[in-house]
């Protein structure tokens, strides 16, 4: 995780004010490298109470803030319909994945802020970095017919009615 995930981790572990001091020696950072993450921590849409003397505090989660975003401006007819929002996951397509078994409505969209082990194209890894990106995958179940006729295969593809 980066810099910003582990600050805001530091935030939401306590519930009393985090002072820049403990988060500087804890990171090996300066603390006015800790008040520029805690800058940017603010842009990003986190309330972030600052007391004189005492430190940091994260006075909201913004978890409903994001997907209260993500469905004003989804604009279509079937997608994002259900958003399943996960700060951090493995991986935005297993989730999908598991939930697309469980007949999962097609549109359904998982998001998340970061991934541990995202994968690409090709099963290659998909650096996914915290605060910098959302990762999303969809579910779709695209209307296929039941028999492909190849020249000298039969191949049969099921799907689920």
């Amino acid at each position: 995780m980066n810099r910003i995930g582990e600050i805001l981790g530091f935030l939401r572990e306590k519930e009393e004010h985090v002072s820049g001091d403990y988060i500087s020696s804890r990171l090996g950072l300066t603390r006015t490298a800790v008040w520029k993450y805690v800058k940017q921590l603010r842009q990003m849409g986190y309330a972030i109470d600052t007391l004189k003397g005492k430190g940091y505090s994260l006075t909201t989660v913004q978890i409903d803030s994001i997907r209260g975003r993500l469905k004003r401006y989804l604009r279509a007819e079937f997608l994002g319909r259900t958003v399943h929002y996960q700060e951090s996951i493995e991986s935005t397509n297993a989730l999908a994945f598991q939930l697309a078994l469980a007949d999962a409505a097609e549109g359904t969209c998982v998001v998340a802020e970061t991934q541990k082990a995202g994968k690409g194209r090709l099963q290659r890894k998909w650096f996914s970095p915290y605060g910098k990106n959302l990762y999303l995958s969809v579910i779709l179940r695209p209307s296929l017919p039941s028999l492909f006729r190849l020249p000298d295969h039969l191949f049969v593809v099921s799907r689920r009615p």
